[in-house]
């Protein structure tokens, strides 16, 4: 009976053994164990970069604005809220430049009050701005600047500092009184970059107090819309089309969705396309666009299957469809084969032992060993 019961215990165990190593052989060694983020861990804080204190204008607190007086945008970064989505979150939109503004410069010589100056400089930006066609209107407040377009003699040397602040043009006042108590004359002009050219007559008219700057203003400065800068151009625009729904559409390695995907706006300038799907070849198209483009992206996928590759020995396939389940691993059967072997080495000593007709041991039955 002790040697019954030895012997199925010995069989127990080396079934047992065998299962478990081959099992374990069956996992790959690559395979983690994802640990969830710890919810007491802070969440990452915002980061804000700004770059101007007044991004309405040229000039202010600024310290670029002294020397180039344009005023950089102000640029907001903030982490995701939640845990981290393992999912690939959708790329942003690409950020636009702005268009070139148009620059408002308001000059004074002789007594002139300094609020006649900062209201005329004022009503000009608020009447151009509705016929600037969607460019940025900016009054020029930096005073090196101003003090360098009131030291040129002629119209190149405007011409030049309008285009140092990256202006598409400047209407340019300027306000002078002859007598203490007299009235105070304007003269507005609208100039082109560079050349410094008037693109119209000069406007002059006289004004008595800040009060009524607006009003007067208004009805000369209409007279402007005719010869206004053109507006700026959208812009460009891409529609990428595949003929395979599902895959990744990349631009400049940024994820921007799954085909099919809605037409998108970019930045001027060449950009790379790829697409990819785990059963076709990857397709791949370099554009050049330009603003006001609005171009068509035609990508044709060719299947691996078409093309006599075996979907599972690319790497972009996917590896749980590939990944035979651990009863189909021949390391399983081979840690089985293994415990038969060991079983049936047992069976055959407890035969021989029980055919010599020796009395049974106390110890048990001896077994070879093991190597």
């Amino acid at each position: 009976m002790r040697m019954k019961t030895a012997t199925l215990v010995a069989l127990w165990l080396a079934l047992g053994t065998s299962t478990v190593q081959a099992q374990d052989a069956a996992v790959p060694a690559s395979e983690t164990v994802a640990t969830p983020p710890s919810p007491d861990a802070a969440p990452a804080p915002a980061v804000t970069t700004a770059l101007s204190s007044d991004p309405l204008s040229y000039g202010g607190a600024s310290p670029t604005s002294e020397t180039t007086g344009t005023p950089p945008p102000a640029v907001t970064v903030a982490p995701p809220a939640g845990p981290a989505s393992a999912s690939p979150a959708a790329a942003p939109e690409p950020l636009e430049a702005p268009p070139p503004p148009v620059m408002v410069i308001a000059l004074a010589t002789g007594r002139v009050p300094v609020e006649l100056v900062d209201a005329v400089r004022d009503a000009l930006v608020a009447q151009v701005t509705p016929m600037a066609g969607g460019r940025p209107v900016l009054p020029l407040r930096d005073g090196l600047m101003l003090a360098a377009v009131a030291a040129c003699a002629d119209a190149p040397c405007v011409g030049a500092q309008v285009a140092s602040g990256q202006a598409v043009g400047a209407i340019v006042a300027r306000l002078s009184r002859t007598r203490t108590r007299g009235p105070i004359d304007v003269r507005i002009e609208m100039v082109d970059p560079v050349s410094g050219a008037p693109r119209t007559p000069p406007i002059a008219l006289q004004l008595l107090d800040a009060a009524s700057a607006g009003a007067a203003l208004e009805p000369l400065v209409a007279t402007l819309r005719a010869a206004m800068f053109s507006p700026p151009l959208p812009p460009p625009q891409v529609l990428i089309s595949v003929n395979v729904d599902g895959a990744t559409v990349r631009i400049d390695g940024e994820i921007i969705g799954e085909s099919p995907v809605a037409q998108r706006r970019v930045r001027a300038g060449r950009h790379v396309i790829l697409v990819q799907h785990p059963d076709y070849l990857a397709g791949r198209r370099e554009i050049d666009v330009a603003a006001g483009d609005s171009e068509r992206v035609d990508i044709t996928l060719q299947s691996l299957v078409a093309a006599g590759i075996d979907p599972r020995s690319v790497g972009g396939a996917d590896p749980a469809a590939s990944e035979p389940a651990w009863f189909e691993r021949w390391e399983v059967w081979a840690g089985v084969g293994g415990g038969v072997v060991l079983v049936s080495v047992i069976i055959g000593a407890s035969v021989a032992a029980s055919s010599s007709g020796a009395p049974p041991s106390p110890q048990g039955i001896p077994l070879p060993p093991i190597r």
